[in-house]
């Protein structure tokens, strides 16, 4: 009986264990600041961006685009938007598909 305990105890702390993990290599940026990054970084390739009317569509449309890609597959959402964070041109945000 006492091994049965330990036994479940240890698999108790295995299963605690993965998903703290799990939840710490799985937690990308917010929709707020991934958009926000790839708003300035539009605003770096073409001045005055954010203030025209394609740039207030994109700041309107691009958090329905990642939460999209958020229900997709985490892992895939976590590892582009990493990348995308890591950017500094736009070219680079390209080569993280």
């Amino acid at each position: 009986m006492k091994a049965l305990k330990i036994i479940g105890i240890i698999f108790g702390i295995l299963a605690i264990g993965v998903a703290v993990a799990w939840n710490v290599f799985l937690v990308g940026p917010t929709e707020a600041e991934l958009c926000g990054h790839l708003t300035g970084l539009m605003d770096a390739k073409l001045p005055g961006f954010s203030t025209s009317p394609p740039g207030a569509e994109f700041k309107e449309s691009c958090p329905k685009r990642v939460a999209k890609g958020m229900l997709e597959s985490q892992v895939k959402y976590v590892k582009r938007s990493k990348c995308v964070m890591a950017a500094d041109s736009m070219e680079a945000v390209q080569a993280c598909d």
